[in-house]
């Protein structure tokens, strides 16, 4: 069991309409699901776990700041997700189990958002206005080197 986080038994059906963002989940165990829920009437949001087969859901985050929009990776030992953590919107990465934190994204001038995992998860692609359009952007999670990947004027 994990340190510093809480866990309650629920029931699937009881808890769906809480979802504020699609399930997420990876091929590694169709059992678990991941999402961000959003707090009533607050400008905040976590990250939560729910086993299936158990009906247990674990809270991995626990910040006065939003994060959200979260992916496994394809190992599913690591989770990237978006998060106001340190001012502005940046990528972060965690372990799946609620470990370290770290912001991928640190020096980005803009909102970062959407991670989503490359096949071997080596990559996180991701969107942001770094450059006054919204473009995607991949980026090296070992060496964090970011490389623009469209370049198109913003269609919003």
């Amino acid at each position: 069991m994990m340190t510093g986080f809480s866990q309650q038994r629920v029931n699937y059906d009881a808890i769906a309409h809480l979802y504020d963002e699609p399930l997420r989940d990876y091929d590694a165990d169709p059992n678990l699901v991941l999402f961000g829920k959003e707090h009533p009437h607050l400008e905040l949001a976590d990250l939560y776990v729910l086993d299936l087969a158990s009906g247990t859901v674990t809270q991995l985050t626990d910040s006065p700041h939003y994060d959200g929009a979260p992916a496994w990776s394809p190992d599913g030992r690591r989770i990237a997700f978006e998060s106001f953590r340190a001012g502005d919107l940046d990528i972060w990465v965690m372990a799946a189990d609620g470990g370290e934190l770290v912001n991928l994204t640190p020096d980005s001038p803009s909102g970062d958002a959407g991670p989503a995992w490359s096949p071997d998860g080596r990559m996180v692609a991701f969107t942001s206005w770094r450059y006054g359009d919204r473009d995607i952007f991949l980026l090296d999670v070992e060496t964090l080197g970011v490389v623009q990947f469209t370049s198109s004027p913003d269609t919003e």
